[in-house]
């Protein structure tokens, strides 16, 4: 039986790629990491473990004790922070991790040099400009539109982001979130958004579907009415998307290898925009999920970072109905724990991290 390390476990994207691999072909033992002892309990996986955030040192420490005391066959990583330190330190696991290389995930992590990347591979882009100080920001409107879309140059699920059409606003919202130097403002859009999830392995495309987002679930509860929860998705199948996506990861990296998210909005002229490229993940847990009553896709990815995929027996594009409309949210059940199952994941990450601290003898 093969094992799988699972971070993020407890999150909706760990959530639905736990749910695809247990309705896969085979059975398989999941082993759940999570970086919030409330989110651990959450996991659906055989076995769970606390970890620290992967902003903290010992993150890599702590999760090779694990890699040595679970001995799983595959590491999937999908939150944001996880993906860039494991990508960093991936040679040192000794586990696949099915990741692109650093600088790949680095370039896609900042929105500013992805945009520059694809502005000068003559990908479809919004115009764009960084935010440096107000002589910017009055550039702004007078080159990009009445009405500008602001947004951080890193980060997710929209941060940061705002559509605004008045000067002060927009000034005050940046001085906030004290974002000269990593804000850019962007030409505005429309409201209708594609998204392109892709496998590839070294350079060679083995899966891609294109799906429609017809709504941020929890909308209107923000200002810039993005969320990065999609509330209902549709498949679709357009060789313009495809055409655009496939430019775009290449111009990102000529040797895709991995998984890569295209996020694309489409213009006045109805032509999709490029607005991000998310790598190593998918972009929603019930997306993932949803994949296994059609293809399921994680259980693919899986076994391309192992190199044991077999013919799917489908097209390689676009291979899902586009008949069919997936509406979600959070995709969370409540679960109830005794408060000593809490105490015990902590208890156990620090006795882990303790032993980690210990001075070698001899």
């Amino acid at each position: 039986m093969k094992r799988v390390l699972l971070s993020h476990a407890g999150g909706r994207l760990g959530l639905g790629f736990t749910r695809a691999l247990k309705a896969a072909p085979e059975p398989l033992h999941l082993i759940g990491l999570d970086a919030g002892e409330f989110s651990l309990q959450r996991a659906e996986t055989d076995e769970k473990n606390l970890t620290p955030r992967a902003n903290e040192e010992d993150y890599i420490p702590v999760l090779k004790s694990i890699i040595a005391e679970t001995r799983p066959d595959f590491l999937w990583v999908q939150h944001e922070a996880e993906i860039d330190v494991v990508s960093q330190n991936a040679h040192s696991l000794g586990i696949p991790t099915f990741l692109p290389p650093p600088e790949t995930i680095a370039l896609c992590q900042d929105k500013l040099a992805s945009y520059q990347r694809l502005y000068q591979a003559k990908v479809p882009v919004p115009d764009s400009i960084l935010l440096h100080n107000e002589a910017d920001l009055h550039q702004a409107f007078r080159e990009l539109g009445r009405e500008i879309w602001l947004r951080a140059i890193s980060g997710t699920g929209g941060r940061g982001s705002l559509p605004v059409a008045d000067y002060d606003f927009a000034k005050r919202w940046v001085d906030f979130h004290q974002g000269w130097g990593r804000f850019m403002a962007a030409r505005r859009l429309t409201q209708k958004m594609v998204t392109w999830e892709s496998i590839w392995r070294e350079g060679k495309l083995i899966f891609a579907q294109g799906r429609m987002r017809l709504y941020w679930e929890f909308g209107n509860l923000t200002l810039s009415g993005v969320t990065g929860v999609g509330g209902a998705h549709r498949w679709v199948a357009d060789p313009v998307v495809d055409d655009i996506a496939m430019r775009a990861i290449k111009a990102i990296n000529p040797n895709p290898h991995g998984v890569f998210s295209v996020d694309m909005t489409y213009d006045w002229q109805d032509l999709p925009n490029v607005t991000e490229i998310n790598v190593g993940r998918f972009m929603s847990g019930g997306v993932v999920h949803f994949f296994e009553y059609g293809l399921n896709v994680p259980y693919l990815t899986m076994q391309v970072g192992l190199g044991t995929e077999q013919d799917m027996g489908l097209p390689m594009l676009n291979p899902l109905a586009q008949n069919v409309v997936l509406i979600h949210g959070v995709d969370i059940l409540p679960v109830v724990v005794d408060v000593r199952e809490l105490e015990g994941c902590t208890e156990a990450l620090e006795k882990r991290r303790a032993t980690l601290r210990a001075p070698t003898i001899g």
